[in-house]
């Protein structure tokens, strides 16, 4: 316990300060297989302070850091991967778009990692609004990684419709569980 509060002090100290984008990368990425509450708090931490580099170095770094929360699978990342997806589209240059957008799709593919009704909204959304960027399937195979059979299920089946605004149709039989295979067949 006290050996893992020292590697965790560390690597949060180095996802947040380090000077070498390397070494912070690093420390970003080993943060994201921890469990700890504070290698959450520490990757959020990074996110943000990941400002003090240039724009390209910053959004590498932030896309690792929004890719770590999702391998950590604390529902403790879930509302900042949800603000990240929802954030309209930025009205800059060209670079400055395709960095949101980048940042937009690791944080909803991180999202993939959680089975919770916020996350599948806002990958829902994700897809409407995003439509003319990228296909509907790469929404799709997030949703169907997130979903895993869960209450996501119904999300899924509304993506695949193209119905991101309401639910006409009633579950399928058992609640809608089971899971989705990689060619997008049912799997019970």
């Amino acid at each position: 316990k006290q050996e893992q509060d020292m590697v965790v002090s560390l690597l949060v100290t180095a996802a947040k300060s380090e000077r070498q984008p390397l070494c912070r990368l690093a420390a970003i990425e080993s943060l994201g297989h921890f469990q700890d509450p504070r290698a959450t708090e520490g990757l959020k931490d990074a996110f943000y302070a990941a400002d003090n580099f240039a724009s390209e170095t910053t959004t590498i770094i932030r896309c690792q850091c929004l890719t770590a929360l999702g391998e950590t699978k604390n529902p403790g990342a879930v509302d900042l991967l949800v603000k990240i997806v929802r954030e309209p589209t930025a009205l800059g240059s060209e670079q400055e778009r395709q960095q949101q957008l980048d940042l937009r799709i690791a944080a909803a593919r991180a999202l993939g990692n959680f089975n919770q009704p916020q996350g599948v909204e806002a990958l829902v959304g994700h897809g409407e609004s995003r439509r003319e960027v990228h296909p509907a399937s790469d929404d799709l195979d997030v949703a169907r990684r997130f979903a895993g059979g869960g209450p996501g299920q119904r999300g899924v089946e509304l993506a695949e419709r193209g119905d991101f605004r309401r639910d006409p149709a009633p579950a399928p039989p058992g609640g809608g569980q089971g899971a989705i295979g990689p060619g997008g067949e049912s799997v019970v």
